[in-house]
């Protein structure tokens, strides 16, 4: 179970911040947000020696809903799932359960982008849910590995 600050969240989080604030006020539609925040994501954790897995989920959602996704992580690693959302999004939280039901890892931190890490490889369930929302929400995890 993640506690406390992670590093690693707050370091991208930090880089990730100026993109927001021009993301913010740039007349694009939700679904270029979060491509130009996946493509961002992606070349911070690039920088840190972690690829893309290929999974990704993505999806719509109203201020209080969740929706579980299943997501599969495997091989020796570190793994990181990063959530993101549009900007009329403005907390999204990430709960990955293990196989047996079992929290491994949660990001509950009243932010929009939500960042969850585990060592071990296996089947698990991601649990996302939109805490705070104007309308619909437009929300993306993404996973990496190093």
């Amino acid at each position: 179970m993640t506690k406390g600050i992670d590093m690693r969240k707050l370091l991208v989080a930090a880089a990730m911040a100026p993109l927001c604030l021009l993301l913010a006020n740039a007349p694009m539609g939700d679904d270029d947000i979060l491509t130009k925040l996946t493509d961002k994501a992606t070349e911070i954790y690039g920088t840190k020696g972690y690829t893309p897995m290929g999974w990704s989920t993505a999806g719509t959602m109203k201020q209080g809903d969740s929706k579980t996704v299943p997501v599969t992580l495997n091989g020796a690693g570190e793994y990181s799932i990063v959530g993101m959302c549009d900007t009329s999004c403005g907390d999204l939280n990430i709960v990955l359960n293990n196989a047996k039901g079992k929290e491994a890892a949660s990001d509950l931190a009243d932010d929009d982008f939500p960042i969850v890490n585990t060592t071990a490889s296996g089947s698990y369930t991601a649990v996302v849910t939109m805490v705070k929302c104007t309308g619909s929400c437009n929300y993306k995890l993404v996973s990496y590995k190093k």
